[in-house]
């Protein structure tokens, strides 16, 4: 087999990619047929111009009901504070054939640039993985206890995307030496083993140059420092791959042409954009940063194409100019032409999440493939038909207030692939704004992920709830889990983050705190909305006393988060904002009280009214923030209530949630795509199963 190249930047060295650890495994069609190219094949075109088959599968989801499944079917494995379960995506059955083979190449599209956001997580990550993943594919290693500290570390960087906790910030070093790092490695290297040797590096250079960020706690030691003392700087400080060299002080007279989509670096006293683009030879587009991996991105949209419907191949034709050229209008163009409609198949990828950078600006890849789920899209979109009437009970002033026109189109889906670790407090919803919409925020359209709160649902609010809700109140929340559960996580998603007021310009001065921000004002919106008339008009909660019900979950489930996130520096914006209302409830309004029953201690809601004008009165001070974008008010707000809590109650709490198997951080792992070929070795169907761990299904994308 060939050995392939792994370009990290068009203008930086090219690595050699440990031929072992691209082989076995790997399907013959699983490759672009046009070689990451722009040209399509001429029989391609054919197939372009022929009507493809949308002829329906025999087995509907009509005719197979959605399969009803227990807790340990979720239930992968655990390692200390993970837990991995899997996502299960039944609507995959409702598809058409050619809407499973479209599906198909969309995920292999999104998975191609997987490693574009790990190196602009840092820029040695993707290296150390593939030393790592080599050297234990290649092991002739007699102690397995050394393997052992290998493998976790390689899964810590795969859950993490980089070298630094995604709850912190703050880096994590490996359980083994860099002495016996090396002995591993030159024993592999002496077996043939390729380990991505610069040109004229030997491999004790290598592991020299590696030695620092691995095993040198001190050393690049934050991930990004999102609130410097005097004297430091955002930009300056940050580890994060999306600057070089560059300060904050340098931004104050420059304007980016391209700033979600490229790195900004100071040469010769110059700063420079480095543009995320693949290029185009006829257009005289030079290539930039990461144009290898965008070419196999674009490879596999090609691909997609013959079996795309009319308004599909649009997207598709636009979004390779956008990833040919890095200019943004082309995404905006992709995508806004879908806003209206719902598509069986849903998908998006780009630098899009900006919520790493200090600035709040430079965009990170990402990207995902879902399927229509059309039971729960009818509940989704149940709330946003009454946005203006929620609108109007929100406890904020009128000049703090949205004028509702157009509404988003809102759907859900069920997830089948991601760029991204998808993981317990990351995004559960997918949100497109227009190219008109960047100062006012209003999204086009809002896309749930069902799946992922049903996998969450089973694995730990359920267990939550037997186990922290008082007994007289454990039974009815547990028979309305299902319900209560949904309407949290679709009431926070869809009208958290839509009511109220927004100016772009406003929230950027906030910066990174706007996360956080967001995030806390939306998890407040959706505990405002539980006893609202309207909610039990639309049939969202039912029941007698169902919002107070949700009213006393959702405290408990913060009360949880706040107990086992109690580290100093706590960064995570969804975890973060748990903390924030926790301590809040229960310090500083006092509407949460802790009883004792049998030596548990149990969360109790002694008076909802008060309980809810509580909640209004912290939302009120979110948004007024977020709509001046009052950066000083911002931080003030984070130092009363983003601290670690002090209850006496923890050191318990901690050890019943162990006890209940409720670990620290879940992460999901997604079903996986099976193709079978025709004569040709093209797509002929594709089918779906749930039989990899979170180890094996990392192995396979690396592979891609």
């Amino acid at each position: 087999m060939p050995m392939k190249l792994l370009t990290i930047a068009a203008i930086f060295p090219v690595f050699l990619v440990c031929s072992a650890c691209r082989q076995g495994g790997q399907e013959a069609a699983d490759r672009p047929t046009n070689n990451g190219t722009n040209e399509i094949s001429v029989e391609s075109k054919k197939q372009l111009e022929e009507a493809a088959d949308n002829s329906p599968d025999p087995v509907t989801a009509a005719s197979l009901p959605t399969a009803v499944r227990d807790r340990a079917e979720y239930e992968i494995g655990q390692s200390e504070q993970l837990a991995f379960v899997r996502l299960y995506a039944d609507s995959f059955r409702s598809l058409t054939k050619r809407e499973r083979v479209l599906a198909y190449h969309l995920v292999r599209a999104v998975l191609g640039g997987r490693d574009i956001a790990l190196d602009q997580h840092h820029r040695n990550v993707v290296e150390l993985r593939n030393l790592l993943i080599c050297l234990l594919e290649n092991s002739t290693e007699p102690d397995p206890n050394l393997d052992a500290a290998l493998a976790k570390y390689l899964q810590s960087l795969q859950v993490n995307e980089g070298f630094y906790d995604s709850l912190t910030g703050k880096k994590y070093t490996p359980d083994f030496s860099v002495e016996e790092l090396g002995r591993v490695a030159e024993a592999a290297y002496g077996m043939g083993a390729e380990l991505e040797l610069a040109k004229d590096e030997s491999l004790t250079a290598k592991l020299a140059r590696l030695r620092k960020i691995a095993f040198d706690a001190e050393y690049e030691k934050d991930l990004a420092n999102s609130s410097p003392l005097a004297g430091h700087d955002m930009i300056g400080d940050s580890n994060l791959n999306l600057y070089k060299d560059v300060t904050m002080r340098d931004l104050n007279r420059y304007t980016e042409r391209y700033p979600e989509n490229s790195r900004l670096v100071k040469i010769e006293g110059q700063l420079e954009e480095e543009v995320y683009r693949a290029g185009d030879t006829r257009r005289k587009i030079m290539p930039g940063r990461y144009s290898q991996e965008l070419r196999r991105v674009m490879g596999w949209l090609y691909d997609a194409m013959p079996v795309a419907q009319k308004r599909e191949r649009r997207t598709l034709t636009e979004l390779v100019e956008y990833l040919q050229s890095g200019e943004k209008s082309a995404f905006y163009r992709a995508f806004a032409g879908s806003n209206g409609e719902s598509y069986p198949v849903e998908f998006s990828l780009g630098f899009t999440d900006t919520s790493l950078d200090p600035r709040g600006v430079k965009g990170l890849y990402e990207g995902f493939v879902g399927v229509l789920d059309q039971a729960n899209t009818s509940r989704v979109q149940s709330l946003i038909r009454h946005a203006q009437y929620f609108e109007s009970k929100m406890p904020w002033g009128e000049n703090e207030r949205r004028t509702w026109g157009e509404l988003p189109r809102v759907s859900a889906i069920e997830l089948l692939a991601s760029a991204r670790v998808v993981k317990e407090g990351g995004r559960v919803a997918f949100r497109f704004y227009g190219e008109e919409d960047r100062n006012q925020l209003t999204a086009r359209k809002i896309l749930v992920f069902t799946n992922v709160v049903e996998s969450s649902r089973q694995s730990i609010v359920a267990r939550m709830a037997k186990e922290f809700i008082a007994p007289a109140d454990r039974k009815g929340i547990v028979a309305s889990l299902d319900e209560l559960n949904f309407f949290h996580v679709a009431a926070r998603e869809v009208m958290g983050r839509e009511l109220g007021r927004k100016d772009g310009r406003k929230l950027n001065k906030l910066m990174s705190h706007r996360a956080w921000l967001e995030e806390l004002k939306a998890l407040l919106v959706a505990v405002y909305l539980t006893v609202d008339p309207k909610i039990a008009e639309l049939g969202l909660l039912t029941g007698q006393d169902a919002g107070v019900a949700a009213q006393l979950l959702l405290g408990t489930e913060s009360l949880l988060w706040a107990t086992l996130h109690d580290e100093k520096g706590l960064r995570q914006p969804f975890f973060l904002a748990h903390r924030m209302l926790a301590r809040y409830l229960v310090d500083v309004a006092k509407v949460l009280d802790l009883a004792q029953q049998e030596d548990k201690t149990y969360p109790v809601i002694a008076d909802s009214a008060a309980f809810q004008e509580a909640v209004g009165k912290l939302l009120r001070r979110c948004q007024r923030i977020l709509v001046s974008g009052d950066r000083r008010s911002a931080l003030r707000l984070l130092a009363k209530l983003g601290g670690p809590p002090k209850w006496v109650f923890l050191p318990k709490w901690r050890d019943r949630a162990a006890q209940a198997n409720i670990r620290k951080q879940l992460v999901y792992v997604m079903p996986k795509l099976k193709p079978s070929f025709d004569s040709q070795e093209k797509v002929k169907e594709v089918s779906l199963s749930n039989d990899e761990s979170f180890d094996q299904q990392m192995r396979r994308y690396q592979k891609y």
